[in-house]
C-alpha cells in the first residue's frame, strides 16, 4: 500500500467534510489515524467526556486540539458553548466554515503558546485535550 502523504489526507479530508455532514463526523478521530470511527464509538466518547467534566448550561469549554470542530460542536451542545483551539489551518478552516457561531469560536493558534499568552482564563470553565495532548512536545506538555 502506497503512503500518502500529509498534505493529501488534509486535502481529501477537508473536500469530503465540505458537503457531507455523515462522512465528516466520521472523520473525528482522522488526524491521528487515516480511518474513520463508528458513530457508536463517537457517542460513547461523547458520554464519557460530558460526564466527566460534569458539563450543563453554564459551563465554557476550552477544547485544545479541536481539530475539524466536529466533536467539539457535539461537546459545545451541553454547555454553553466554548473555544476550539488547533494548530491546523485547514481543520480550523473547517470548522468555522461549519461550526463556528455566537458562543462556539474555533482559533488556530499552538496549544502550548496560546495557553501561555491568555489573558483571561477565567472565561473557559473547562477544559478538553482529546486525543492532542501526545503530540505535544514532552517539555512543552510538562509545562502546560
Amino acid at each position: 500500500m502506497a503512503r500518502v502523504s500529509f498534505s493529501t489526507q488534509l486535502t481529501v479530508y477537508e473536500e469530503r467534510g465540505r458537503d457531507n455532514t455523515w462522512d465528516l463526523r466520521r472523520q473525528v478521530g482522522m488526524r491521528s489515524i487515516t480511518l474513520g470511527c463508528e458513530e457508536d464509538r463517537i457517542g460513547e466518547t461523547l458520554w464519557t467526556v460530558t460526564d466527566a467534566l460534569a458539563l450543563r448550561g453554564d459551563v465554557c469549554l476550552l477544547d485544545l486540539g479541536c481539530g475539524n470542530g466536529v466533536f467539539t460542536d457535539l461537546v459545545f451542545e451541553h454547555c454553553v458553548g466554548g473555544l476550539g483551539i488547533d494548530l491546523s489551518e485547514p481543520l480550523i478552516s473547517v470548522a468555522q466554515r461549519r461550526f463556528e457561531q455566537p458562543g462556539r469560536q474555533y482559533l488556530c493558534a499552538e496549544l502550548c503558546d496560546y495557553l501561555a499568552a491568555e489573558t483571561a482564563p477565567e472565561r473557559s470553565t473547562r477544559a478538553l485535550c482529546h486525543g492532542a495532548f501526545q503530540c505535544l512536545p514532552v517539555d512543552d506538555a510538562s509545562e502546560s
